[in-house]
């Protein structure tokens, strides 16, 4: 069980460290590194994949529903195009603008 429990808990470390690595556009790869996330830029760029995940998290703990999951993603979804769409920016006005790094 101790095993078992080690290689989950090391999984969702990784994936943590990669899914922060793809929305900061940085490349980290050890532990060691994750100071990077701490540059302003970066960090602005994490947020609202920050704020989305926590609020997934505590819906999902409280919630008994299968479909809980797919409606939350697909309202995040739905969130990032009404902005995009209210601020007049399309997708590759927000890469060469705004998360372009």
């Amino acid at each position: 069980m101790p095993v078992i429990g080690g290689y989950l808990a090391f999984i969702g470390f990784f994936c943590g460290e990669a899914g922060l690595a793809m929305m900061s556009g940085l490349e980290v790869t050890h532990f060691s590194q994750w100071g990077q996330f701490i540059d302003q830029r970066a960090a602005t760029l994490i947020a609202p994949g920050l704020v989305a995940g926590i609020v997934i998290y505590m819906v999902l703990r409280r919630a008994t529903s299968p479909y809980t999951l797919p409606i939350f993603m697909a309202i995040f979804l739905t969130l990032f195009y009404v902005t995009m769409y209210s601020v007049g920016m399309s997708l590759e006005d927000a890469r060469e603008q705004v998360w372009q790094i």
